[in-house]
């Protein structure tokens, strides 16, 4: 396995370097981080961060074995796990907190072939196995006061299940007897309960909805050589990630939405390489907080704008950074004002520690340009000639005359702002391409002299 070394993302949207405020998480320090962290959990009751994966070391060399435990000075060991490990740990798997009980999921043998369900009683530091489970769990998620487990496995202490089960605290329950495969994730959309992976079933293409009696296809699902690792609701309709093409048959490049009947794309979707849309630019983990939806991923670019690894997306436009970074980032989670992720190994030329933080407010107050997901034609628009040497015109009677308007250049900073009138000047600006958002319009400009 490929070691990996998880560090903080530099995400200051529209703003300059000198005003960055990006840090190691709780400035535990710079180390060179042995394993990979890939989930984090915030256990909102005692407002703990969660670290898991197969990391032995957090921060200043803390060691933690798979397991650590951020209480918003310092980390810790959550518990005595694998204290074996020499540079990778067993793999440790999501956390949630049921029924005023902490569980987690533990990987006792390698690449998923057995794992255990366990609760942490925090006062003891008593552990206490709940379920044997016959290969690996991906997803935690309650809902109706039921804990749903889901991964891929065949048996749960011994009784068969295909992926997912339920369990009210005493009793589990399976969700019929068709074959699934993979699944990485599991939410709730309109009352019902929507899982999404890798499938086996080829019938089901990568995502499915429980209608009380059977998994059903969700429209068309994802085409050829696709999975989804991540889903979550925003503004009413469901969004599903991961790894799939437009160019396949999707609806978009690594970002769909769904909105009951239909998919459509989100914002252009995401590349790694500007123009060549089938790159590598898989989305790992999504997050909605202050009614924008955040994803993070192995992308360079969201839509056609800059954004290195996480970008945020308002409903019409992404936002994102300017800073260059390294490696994914493979999960996010709200921690008071702060966006707490694990992923990003350098930014720019700072090497930093293994799980950072960057306050909200970077990300919302200062949001990047539209990108051309509202763009109307340049005859719609009537703002000409384009490309100009600094001087347009808008047609005489156009609705946006005296509307405010931002224009935004090919990094994401602003650079102008105003109302419209029948001549916009731009003559201060330097040659390049920029980005005029007025109302519900975006469109595009080409400054050249």
């Amino acid at each position: 396995m490929q070691k990996l070394i998880f560090y903080l993302l530099l995400l200051v949207p529209c703003i300059g370097v000198g005003q960055s405020q990006w840090k190691p998480l709780g400035d535990l320090g710079y180390t060179w981080q042995i394993g990979n962290v890939s989930l984090i959990y915030h256990d909102t009751l005692t407002d703990r961060l969660f670290i898991s994966g197969t990391n032995r070391y957090l921060g200043d060399s803390i060691e933690v074995n798979g397991f650590g435990i951020y209480n918003g000075q310092s980390v810790q060991p959550a518990w005595e796990y694998d204290t074996t490990c020499i540079n990778f740990c067993k793999p440790s798997g999501p956390v949630i907190r049921y029924q005023n009980r902490l569980l987690y999921a533990k990987m006792e043998e390698g690449a998923g072939t057995k794992s255990e369900l366990l609760e942490f009683d925090e006062t003891t530091q008593a552990k206490t196995k709940i379920a044997d489970i016959s290969g690996g769990i991906n997803h935690l998620l309650v809902w109706n006061n039921k804990l749903i487990v889901s991964g891929r496995f065949d048996t749960i202490n011994g009784q068969p299940f295909n992926d997912i089960a339920r369990w009210d605290g005493i009793n589990w329950q399976g969700y019929g007897a068709q074959e699934i495969g993979k699944i990485s994730v599991a939410t709730v959309y309109q009352q019902e309960l929507y899982i999404a992976g890798n499938f086996n079933n080829n019938a089901l293409k990568e995502i499915a909805r429980w209608d009380g009696t059977q998994w059903q296809n969700v429209g068309n699902g994802f085409e050829e050589q696709a999975w989804v690792d991540a889903m979550c609701v925003y503004k009413g309709e469901l969004y599903a990630a991961g790894y799939f093409f437009k160019s396949s048959g999707n609806a978009g490049n690594f970002i769909q939405k769904w909105n009951g009947s239909e998919w459509s794309e989100v914002g252009g979707g995401t590349q790694t390489t500007l123009g060549v849309p089938n790159s590598n630019a898989q989305i790992h983990s999504m997050l909605v907080h202050h009614d924008s939806l955040f994803v993070s991923g192995a992308f360079r670019y969201a839509g056609e704008l800059p954004s290195d690894r996480i970008a945020v997306w308002d409903g019409s436009r992404w936002c994102g950074h300017t800073y260059t970074m390294r490696n994914r980032v493979t999960d996010m989670v709200a921690y008071g004002d702060r966006l707490v992720f694990a992923g990003a190994r350098v930014i720019g030329n700072d090497t930093v520690g293994a799980i950072g933080e960057i306050p909200f407010k970077d990300f919302v107050e200062h949001c990047g340009p539209p990108v051309a997901v509202n763009e109307v034609a340049a005859s719609q628009f009537k703002l000409f000639p384009n490309p100009t040497a600094g001087r347009l015109q808008l047609e005489a009677g156009h609705p946006l005359v005296g509307q405010p308007y931002q224009i935004f250049d090919g990094n994401g900073r602003r650079v102008k702002t105003g109302v419209l009138h029948n001549q916009l000047e731009l003559f201060e600006l330097e040659n390049g391409i920029y980005w005029l958002s007025a109302g519900t319009h975006t469109h595009k400009l080409v400054l050249l002299r």
